[in-house]
């Protein structure tokens, strides 16, 4: 039984990452990113949609877990787990349009340069923080899930992409591509393609 479970659940989370990827490639596919200018107010619109859901799953999760409400029974644990996950996905979007909107006031920091290099290498990215995270939280590795507190995943995280912004500006200097897009771009035309630039 517990492996049927166990085996839901991993195939659940697929099915919640792939949906995920699925709507950001129909915001990509959109083109509200490549016409920020004439896409600014729905972005802006959003964001505040976005901030309220997130700022009321944020005091759920203090209510819930900081002050120890408790509640039982598989419907009660259902609809905090599908609550969990809209909040989750608004408090995305908070930060993907604040990114945004920083960018559309101030395209010419520095730290956006950065980010393109990150999204030049994104396979490559989300492969090694996944492969990172999974040793760091999972019981092959470190077995920190459900041991560090809240408070430390988010410096952690920011510690994570702020040490994948320099090695992938690093390596885009010197490279057309980053290893896991290299590897698919020749998969994908079945021959040999430079890497150097």
């Amino acid at each position: 039984m517990y492996f049927f479970v166990w085996r839901w659940s991993q195939l659940r989370d697929l099915a919640e990452a792939l949906g995920k990827f699925l709507i950001g490639y129909f915001i990509y596919r959109s083109g509200y990113l490549l016409n920020i200018s004439g896409s600014i107010s729905l972005i802006k619109k959003v964001f505040r949609i976005a901030l309220v859901i997130a700022m009321l799953y944020l005091v759920k999760k203090v209510i819930i877990e900081i002050i120890g409400v408790k509640y039982e029974g598989n419907v009660f644990t259902l609809i905090d787990y599908e609550l969990s996950n809209i909040g989750i996905l608004s408090l995305s979007l908070v930060y993907c349009t604040s990114v945004i909107q920083i960018y559309y006031r101030r395209n010419n920091l520095k730290i956006f340069k950065g980010l393109a290099s990150v999204g030049m290498m994104s396979l490559t990215n989300y492969l090694s923080h996944t492969f990172f995270y999974s040793i760091f939280f999972y019981g092959f590795g470190l077995s920190m899930l459900g041991q560090m507190h809240m408070q430390w995943v988010i410096p952690l995280a920011v510690i994570i992409f702020t040490i994948q912004i320099f090695i992938s500006t690093f390596w885009m200097k010197r490279f057309q591509f980053g290893p896991a897009e290299w590897l698919w771009r020749m998969l994908s035309y079945k021959k040999y393609i430079p890497i150097k630039k």
